[in-house]
């Protein structure tokens, strides 16, 4: 029985491990955490499974019956810069696979940015009076004032939809490695572009913008999300707004809905007095239901699960953003202005110590880090336009992130294209049945193949190359370096599903009766990073 792109809830308002229990003992690259009164470095996810679709279109030369997927649409030119087109191409299985494209070569860098001590800080000229200041405040960026959001501190706080890996973390486990010194996700090329806000839609286009670099996990090249699309769906001021009113939902291109920012604060609902009146004097408008619902018919990727870290694990953090990861965060500053040479621009934030109440927030992206002789310092990427800091990115003092973050939770969402969540299932909404003797599941298409040389599944017809230029514990699947799965094999005695994993990714063996299985034997493929197969509460998905 199929299951409808656009779901009830419409618009109306509202290194790798998944939130399925707290783990005591660490290792360096095994990532996330619980809540503060929960043993740290253990995990919360929330995911979603892919919908069941069942219009099909021909997949070609399949080696084996697979469920065939809609048709995609045709692909449209991103309108912002760094943008790229987001078709995905689904190769058929060969006799032989195909290599991955070469790594990106990351720009030279003799040594880390040169970044100073916070007590160094130039003092800030003092900013130009504001005539205008909206609902929620606004903050000098050191070019001109930008909205700011009425972040909660205690916004993330609320209901979870916890995953359930298949295989217990005990019985697969990854190897350990050390963190490196510097993560910058622009070096790969997995970074979206930049965007600028008009109003208070900063959750938004964070959020979007982590949906971006995702996408890029599966496909090598980030995606260029619909802003529109995703504040639709809550159109509030908190990350915890937006990941009630996105998960397990889809996603579409920026071309088909670009961002109008008199639009989307229409969208929002009217204050009454004494709050300050919106710029536009224009509030509680209806949605474009109208205008979002083929976005929702045709979608590019769905966001099938969000992690939360609590804001007190900056070393989980630094796990996220070594793992390939963009974290979103909240901040309330007095000014976003930066200072230092270009490429190596900084926030200036001379504000440590003053009291953050009656300053209203902001959503930030984090896109890497750098353990600089003057202290952690962690990348921005923010909504503030190209003229913001070295071409809209600029770091950020780990003193500053403490004393700022607001929210209890920093947001890890993922995405996955929609091809690949209409290959996984049949549309019954059962698995596919076991591939023959020495094939298993493509990670990507489905269709069965022969396994890679290092015993992982194929991701969509490639084999991480036996020797690459990615760093030790890592794997090049796409053109970017990403987290290896374990080398590993075994059989969950409980459930008796087998896997088999090598670097590039993870197969699994499901029984009959098992995981909705109703052949005599399934399987299914999940990739690196996303190696863990999980079952949902709708579901399944690969998770990290």
């Amino acid at each position: 029985m199929s299951r409808p792109l656009l779901r009830g809830r419409g618009y109306d308002g509202l290194p790798f491990l998944n939130r399925l229990r707290c783990l005591s003992t660490v290792l360096p690259l095994v990532v996330a955490t619980c809540y503060a009164d929960e043993p740290p470095n253990t995990a919360q996810v929330i995911a979603a499974a892919p919908p069941v679709v069942v219009e099909a279109a021909p997949v070609a030369a399949a080696a084996a019956p697979v469920p065939a997927a809609p048709a995609a649409a045709a692909p449209v030119a991103a309108l912002l810069p760094g943008a790229q087109a987001l078709a995905l191409t689904i190769q058929p299985p060969t006799p032989e696979p195909m290599a991955p494209p070469p790594v990106t070569r990351p720009p030279a860098m003799v040594s880390l940015p040169l970044l100073p001590h916070p007590s160094k800080y130039p003092r800030l000229p003092a900013a130009p009076y504001a005539a205008i200041v909206t609902e929620c405040g606004s903050a000098w960026d050191g070019v001109e004032w930008m909205p700011l959001e009425c972040l909660d501190e205690d916004a993330e706080q609320g209901g979870r939809k916890a995953a359930k890996v298949v295989i217990p973390y005990g019985l697969m486990k990854p190897s350990a490695a050390a963190l490196p010194t510097l993560v910058d996700h622009r070096a790969d090329g997995t970074e979206g572009p930049i965007r600028k806000q008009w109003g208070d839609h900063c959750s938004a286009f964070a959020f979007t913008a982590a949906l971006d670099h995702a996408y890029a996990r599966w496909t090598g090249k980030p995606g260029a999300f619909s802003v529109m699309q995703v504040w639709g769906r809550y159109h509030g001021t908190s990350e915890g707004r937006a990941i009630e009113g996105n998960l397990g939902d889809p996603v579409s291109a920026e071309a088909d809905f670009a961002y109008d920012g008199v639009v989307a604060t229409s969208w929002r609902r009217c204050h009454p007095p004494p709050a300050k009146p919106f710029p536009t004097g224009t509030c509680g408008q209806p949605v474009d239901t109208a205008r979002l619902a083929p976005l929702d018919a045709q979608p590019v990727a769905e966001i099938t699960q969000i992690e939360v870290i609590p804001r007190s694990q900056l070393g989980v953090l630094r796990e996220k953003l070594a793992a390939g990861q963009d974290v979103v965060v909240g901040i309330k500053l007095h000014s976003f202005a930066t200072g230092g040479e270009v490429g190596a621009k900084y926030l200036v934030a001379d504000e440590i110590g003053k009291p953050k109440e009656g300053v209203h927030g902001h959503s930030i992206l984090l896109a890497g880090y750098a353990m600089t002789p003057n202290g952690v310092y962690y990348l921005v990427h923010n909504s503030f336009g190209l003229k913001w800091g070295d071409n809209g990115y600029a770091w950020m003092h780990e003193d500053v992130l403490k004393a700022y973050t607001v929210n209890q939770d920093m947001v890890v969402p993922d995405v996955q294209p929609k091809e690949i969540a209409n290959r996984r299932l049949q549309a019954d909404g059962s698995l596919a049945a076991k591939c023959a003797a020495g094939m298993v599941p493509d990670s990507i298409s489905g269709q069965c193949a022969g396994r890679c040389p290092d015993g992982s599944p194929r991701h969509n017809n490639v084999c991480a190359a036996p020797k690459s230029d990615c760093p030790a514990g890592a794997v090049n699947l796409t053109g970017s370096c990403v987290l290896a799965a374990p080398p590993s094999s075994g059989v969950d005695p409980s459930s008796q599903i087998r896997w088999t994993c090598g670097a590039g990714g993870c197969s699994y063996d499901v029984p009959q009766g098992q995981l909705n299985c109703r052949a005599g034997a399934c399987a299914v493929s999940c990739p690196a990073p996303s190696f863990r197969l999980a079952t949902t509460m709708t579901g399944l998905a690969c998770v990290e």
